[in-house]
């Protein structure tokens, strides 16, 4: 699964589609620093969210530990990798700065005001 920095992904389980009644999902007892994971113990169903501040193309794996009814278990992961943010999300994405044409004579300073956006 993807997402962005700050921002939680629900990632189903979707592999194998008859998981025995009875069957219970549990989540990692320890995960990296600022993100936070949540799973469904009836479904499997994982929500992760990174840090705000996670970087770009981290990856993370989230164990899901799997309990059978007939007492046996198996772990499986859940890979989610952090993408850039919207572009329109950004302070540059929602902000347009610019510089009007300005003219002066040689050795007179010229103000040129930022005037694009305001």
């Amino acid at each position: 699964a993807k997402t962005q920095p700050g921002k939680p992904v629900e990632v189903p389980q979707t592999k194998d589609k008859n998981i025995p009644p009875g069957t219970e999902f549990e989540g990692p007892k320890d995960v990296p620093s600022g993100w936070t994971v949540d799973v469904d113990p009836n479904t499997g169903k994982i929500t992760v969210t990174p840090p705000a501040n996670a970087t770009p193309g981290t990856e993370v794996n989230i164990p899901v530990t799997v309990h059978y009814p007939d007492g046996s278990t198996e772990t499986t992961n859940a890979k989610v990798t952090v993408t850039p943010k919207d572009p329109s999300e950004t302070d540059a994405g929602q902000h347009d700065p610019g510089y009007e044409d300005a003219k002066t004579q040689p050795g007179k300073p010229v103000e040129v005001p930022q005037t694009k956006d305001k």
